[in-house]
This record gives structure tokens, sequence and C-alpha cells, in this order.
């Protein structure tokens, strides 16, 4: 009996010895498709988030575009006339044609709203606000902020005489974002719990900017502090960082205001 343990022994260690290969083997193949599959997951994740990169980009150049194009037209040449229902009156035909445009204002070379799309602006001191003073010499994109229970970001322009060349105002646009949350909410290659996420560092918080896949109301009003231990490639994207995270890829977006971190959390 003790021989044939012996030999059930030696037999119990060839099986082994034998088997080792084949696992050392089917373990190197393991972790090369792994390491593959991360990679081709990094690679989708990252054509994805430029390919969203592109297109918010295109969006924003757009109403950039559309703003240009509003100071430098004719009835813009009235900012200085002591007569603005004419102003008040394209101001509002603009924003009928364009219903993203929340609100325009007018405002003169003193930082006075002489017209507005927002009656209640009319007469309103802007001449120490980012938009007026920014603007001046040159057009502006200010950040996402409430306005009127929506998100809506800036854009402000100055507008020149066409003969003298000289500062006659500024007309300064709030834009609902509804393109960009177009992109955002495409979730095209993102599985069934992945998204797309603008995301802001405002002092010690990380703000949500778009309305996320499972919370339509999040948009300036998610704040999650910046130690908190939840939202990691939401900070590590708001902090300008760029990389793969718990399925994420994080890559910071052009515009200051606002980065940008597609993921899909259902990878692992």
């Amino acid at each position: 009996m003790k021989s044939l343990s012996i030999t059930r022994k030696l037999i119990l260690s060839l099986i082994l010895i034998s088997l080792l290969p084949y696992a050392l083997i089917s373990y190197v193949n393991y972790s090369a498709e792994e390491k593959a599959l991360e990679k081709k997951i990094l690679d989708d994740l990252s054509a994805l988030v430029e390919a969203k990169n592109t297109h918010i980009s295109t969006v924003v150049n757009f109403r950039i575009e559309q703003a240009n194009e509003i100071a430098t037209s004719n009835f813009m040449q009235e900012i200085g006339s002591s007569n603005t229902n004419n102003l008040n009156f394209n101001l509002e035909r603009v924003k009928k044609e364009i219903p993203v445009f929340l609100e325009i204002s007018a405002i003169d070379r003193e930082g006075i709203v002489v017209a507005s799309t927002d009656r209640i602006l009319i007469n309103s001191n802007f001449s120490e606000k980012e938009l007026f003073k920014r603007a001046i010499e040159k057009l502006y994109i200010g950040g996402l902020e409430h306005y009127d229970n929506r998100t809506g970001f800036i854009i402000s322009s100055p507008v020149f005489n066409r003969s003298t060349h000289e500062f006659q105002g500024v007309v300064a646009f709030r834009i609902y974002p509804k393109l960009i949350y177009d992109v955002t909410g495409d979730y095209t290659g993102l599985g069934e719990t992945g998204e797309s996420l603008l995301v802001q560092k405002r002092e010690d918080y990380v703000v949500f900017l778009n309305p996320l896949r499972h919370d339509e109301s999040a948009a300036l009003r998610l704040w999650v502090p910046i130690n908190s231990p939840i939202a990691e490639p939401a900070k590590h994207a708001a902090n300008g960082e760029r990389g793969m995270l718990w399925g994420y890829f994080i890559s910071p977006y052009s515009q200051p205001w606002h980065f940008l971190s597609a993921g899909n959390s259902q990878v692992r």
C-alpha cells in the first residue's frame, strides 16, 4: 500500500508538471487578451470623446458666428440712438427666429442696457459685469448659469460704428445649450449605463453642467465636494486630466468653462 501511495504521488506530480505549461500559456494568453481588450476600450472611448469634443466645438462656433452676424447687422448700429423701438423690435424678432436665445440685450458704451428681450433688464447698469467689460474689444464666452429655470451660457460681442470703427456698445446673448445637450445625451457606444458628463470645478466643488442619464435635473444642481470619495472620474476631468479610470475615458474640453468625461460604467 505504501508503494502504491508513492506511485500515486508520482503520477499526480507528473500530471501537475505536464499541466503547468498549459496553465502558464493560458495565463499569458488571458493577460494579453485582457490588455488588448483594455486598449480597444480605451481607443473606442478616446475616439468617442474626440468626436463629441469636435461636435461641441462646432456648435459653439456656430453660435459665435450667429452672434457676430447680429453684432454687425444694420439694426445694431442704432445702439447709440435715443429711439430704441426698432432695436427692441429686431431683438425680439431674432429671439423668435432662434428659440435657444433665451435673452438678448443691447448695452451702450456706458454699460447701460438700452434694449432687451427681457424688459426688466432695460436701464440696468452692466458696466461692471464680465459680459460687458470683457466684450469691449473682443467676443466673450461666459459660463453656464441658471436663467429662467433653465441653463444658459453667455456670448457677448462688441458693436463698432461702421464708419468710424469706434466702440458703440455690446450685444449679449444668453443661450440655451440644446445642441450641446443633444451631444451629451447621445449614448451610442456607451452601453446601458454609460454617459457623457460636462463638469467644471467651482471653488471646492465639482459642478455637473448637463442633464444626466438618470437625473435630467442634474445640470447646475448637482455639486460634489472635491474631497468626496464619489465621482472620481468627474473630479479628474474637472482638473483637466486625461486618461482611463474605472471604465471612464477622461479628456479636457477646449473651452475653459467645462470638461468632457465620457465612459461606460459597465466596463471593468
